[in-house]
């Protein structure tokens, strides 16, 4: 079985299938990330035979055959859609994750840093502060 990896882009999660070690994305979620309504005829129309597959996964209804794009393929939609989602996806590839992978071989997205507390002291009084035994 091939590993699916969600990842997160805004709101939305576009799932990976790793196939032969290359990255094929889940051409719905693709579609919903840069509102495209049908992605049946962007597969049709805007991929090539030898960017796209099907692949069967597990869903909330159960096993279903979805739409698969390679990695070229997915661009090629980005590309050739002029809608304000796909224009704010394609500056996130191009300001961050290509460069990102460029600079050190790969793209990992940011983690929170961890945060650390000091640890908690009692209150002291005046008075105690006076008495104190340094």
């Amino acid at each position: 079985m091939n590993s699916i990896t969600p990842f997160q882009f805004e709101d939305h999660q576009v799932r990976v299938v790793e196939i032969n070690g290359e990255p094929w994305f889940v051409l719905a979620d693709l579609c919903k990330v840069l509102d495209l309504a049908k992605p049946s005829r962007v597969a049709r129309c805007g991929i090539a035979d030898d960017m796209r597959g099907a692949h069967l996964m597990s869903t909330p209804g159960g096993s279903q055959e979805m739409t698969i794009v390679s990695e070229a393929g997915m661009y090629e939609v980005v590309i050739r859609s002029d809608k304000p989602e796909a224009v704010t996806f394609r500056r996130w590839i191009t300001a961050e994750v290509l460069p990102q992978i460029r600079r050190t071989g790969a793209y990992a997205t940011p983690t929170a840093a961890p945060v650390f507390q000091l640890p908690q002291t009692p209150e002291i009084t005046a008075g105690e502060l006076e008495h104190a035994h340094w």
